[in-house]
């Protein structure tokens, strides 16, 4: 068996040392802090209001509903973001590990991007309900939430996947990527709606993916819409091949990322 479907057979295989790993690194982190979970909700949340106070009072934004928008937008960024950063540096900050024991190089970003997600998922949630109480009810388009976190978090897996592999031959490319993230966040949507976008620019913002994510968020908690199902079906198209192709990678590099991640 090979490509996706022997990583399907690894991970069912190792599965148990997943949950663990992604377990215990969420742990350590909520050991690190006095607040322990709930910076998982404060910290987009500052960078929201902070983004909220330049744009939104000092540049009066003219978005309607401007803090949810703004907050929505970053919370959905900063998992994607935080997710990709930390899991492609997943395999070097576990090289001690990988002289201990054998496991498929794939697993360790998988286990990053699994913590990234639940530390999202509980904030999100907090989010949620935010939302639905002070600005929009909850409508029958919530249905299709699953949907795009299931998407998101492909998306999530086909970027860091590809960058783990990448960071052991290259470990200044961290700088890159975090350079890289405030760019994709600026030209995201993340403060501003895509029909502001001039039109010579709408075809970027309509085949970037991370701009699509955002919006179907939007459209769902904050509009009471179904998000665009057919931009929906691009993301995921894009996302199975980089998840195909950084599968591919790792799996060639297996035996010789435990000598360069050291």
């Amino acid at each position: 068996m090979s490509g996706i479907g022997a990583v399907f057979q690894d991970f069912s295989r190792y599965a148990h040392i997943i949950r663990f790993q992604a377990y215990a690194s969420l742990k350590n982190e909520i050991a690190r802090t006095y607040i322990g979970v709930f910076w998982w909700l404060l910290e987009p949340t500052l960078y929201a209001l902070v983004m909220y106070l330049v744009v939104g009072v000092i540049f009066v934004s003219k978005t309607p509903q401007y803090l949810p928008f703004l907050l929505i937008g970053t919370f959905s960024f900063q998992w994607f973001a935080n997710s990709v950063s930390s899991a492609a540096n997943s395999i070097v900050s576990r090289a001690s590990l990988m002289q201990q024991i054998y496991l498929p190089k794939v697993v360790f970003p998988i286990i990053t991007v699994l913590g990234g997600t639940w530390k999202f998922l509980f904030a999100f949630g907090f989010l949620a309900v935010w939302v639905s109480v002070f600005y929009t009810p909850p409508s029958l388009a919530y249905c299709a939430l699953p949907l795009v976190l299931a998407v998101n978090l492909m998306f999530n897996l086909a970027i860091a996947i590809p960058l783990s592999a990448w960071i052991p031959y290259f470990r200044d490319g961290l700088a890159v990527i975090a350079a890289l993230m405030q760019f994709l966040g600026f030209a995201s949507g993340l403060f501003y709606q895509t029909k502001d976008v001039p039109a010579s620019a709408q075809v970027y913002f309509h085949n970037n993916p991370i701009a699509q994510l955002l919006n179907a968020y939007r459209d769902i908690l904050l509009y009471a819409q179904w998000p665009d199902f057919e931009r929906l079906a691009f993301v995921a198209a894009i996302s199975l091949v980089g998840l195909a192709g950084g599968i591919w990678l790792l799996k060639h590099l297996d035996l010789e990322l435990p000598k360069v991640a050291l």
